[in-house]
Order: structure tokens, then sequence, then C-alpha cells
């Protein structure tokens, strides 16, 4: 039994150690994902913004276009100047745009694949954790079982010691073998029961005069009573004379 103690206990270390290091993985796991994920978010708002604003830029170069080439009647020479650089201008900022979609492009692609791989990781190390919590938990709920066991079986003995405890005194009470160790005991043994029977006479003595006592205290009640009725009637008789 000790020894299995012992093997219990190393188990619930390791089991314990196991467990830590598996939440330990996990926390840091589960951070790099909420990280990539954090980072992924506004990579994929910047991408929206950019893209937006590039929808914007080729509106209105396309609307500059068409100021500049279309109508039969083309823009005076400082106004088609004026569109013409204008819409060089939009063309640096669309190319510089498009550049800057690429490039997020190439990001999101990239934090996505991060992102993924880090979820299963996560994914992993959640999974190794619920199953050093389910061992050890198995192992606490098995050495409570053996603990428990081994109590029961321990109360068992201690009835078990204490009937037969019982059953050897009465058995000696009974035979008295003449042993000198066991004469005063014997000798209280027989003091106590004089005792208890003779305070059994007593106890009986006792009730059967409560209960006369009780009767003259009734009697004794009813003759006053009538006494007092007696005594009324007369002195109603005396007064009506």
């Amino acid at each position: 039994m000790a020894a299995a103690d012992t093997l219990q206990q190393a188990e619930a270390t390791r089991l314990g150690a196991e467990e830590a290091t598996a939440e330990k993985g996990f926390s840091v796991a589960d951070r790099a994902l909420r990280e990539a994920d954090e980072i992924l978010k506004g990579t994929n708002a910047d991408r929206k913004t950019a893209g937006a604003r590039l929808g914007r830029v080729e509106d209105e170069r396309e609307r500059l276009e068409r100021a500049l080439n279309g109508g039969d009647a083309p823009p005076e020479p400082a106004r088609a100047a004026e569109l013409t650089h204008q819409i060089e201008g939009l063309v640096s900022e669309q190319r510089a745009l498009e550049e800057q979609v690429a490039r997020l492009d190439r990001q999101l692609a990239d934090l996505r694949a991060k992102a993924a791989a880090l979820r299963g990781t996560s994914a992993e190390a959640k999974a190794k954790l619920d199953h050093a919590v389910a061992a050890r938990r198995e192992a606490a709920s098995s050495m409570a079982a053996s603990i428990a066991g081994r109590q029961r079986d321990r109360g068992d003995a201690e009835r078990e010691v204490a009937d037969l405890t019982a059953q050897l005194g009465r058995a000696t009470a009974q035979a008295r073998p003449p042993h000198q160790a066991l004469l005063s005991t014997y000798q209280n043994i027989d003091r106590l029961a004089a005792t208890i029977v003779d305070r059994s006479a007593q106890l009986a003595v006792l009730e059967q005069a409560r209960g006369h006592y009780d009767h003259r205290k009734l009697l004794t009640g009813v003759g006053l009573l009538t006494s007092m009725l007696i005594g009324a009637a007369a002195a109603l008789w005396a007064v009506l004379k």
C-alpha cells in the first residue's frame, strides 16, 4: 500500500506537470493566434480603404478624360492643360494605390496562411490541454476511490474489532475465568449490577407513591370545593331568610 501511494503521488505530480506544460503551450498558441487575427483584421481594413480610394480615383480619372476628349467642342487650351495636369496627378495616385493594393493582397494571403497554421496549432494545444486535464482528473478520481476504499476497509475492521471485543467481554463476564487481574473487574460488575437492581426498585416505589399522591390531591381538591359550595349555600340561605 505504501508503494502504491508513492506511485500514485508520483503519477499525480507527473500529470500535474503535463497539464501545466499543456496549459502554457495553449496560452502561447492562443495569444499568437489572437495577435495574428488582429493584424489580419487591420490589414484587411487597410485593403478595403485602399481599394475604395482606388475606385474613386479611377472614376475621377475617367470623368476628367471624358471632359478632355469627349464632346463636339474641345475645351479651351487653359482648361485642357488643367484637366491634363489633374489626370496626370490621378494617374500617379492610381499607380501608387494599385501598388499598395497589390502589396496588401500579398500580406493578406500570408497573414491568412499564418492565421490558419496558428489556428491549427492552437487547436492541437487545446486538445493536449483537454487530454491532460482529463487524465489528471481521472487519476485524482482513482486516488480518491482508493482512499475511500481503504477508509471503508478500516472502518469495517474497527467495527468488527469492537464487536469481537464486546463478544469477548460478555463471554469473559459469563465464564469468569479465575484470573487475578480480572477479580477487581468482576467486583465492579457485581457492584454496578446491584446498584441497578436497587435503583430500579426505588424507582418503582417512587412511581407508585406519585400515583397515590396525585390521587390524594384530587380527593383533597374535591373536598375543598364541596365545602365551599356548602358554605355558600348556607350563607345564601341565611340572607334569604
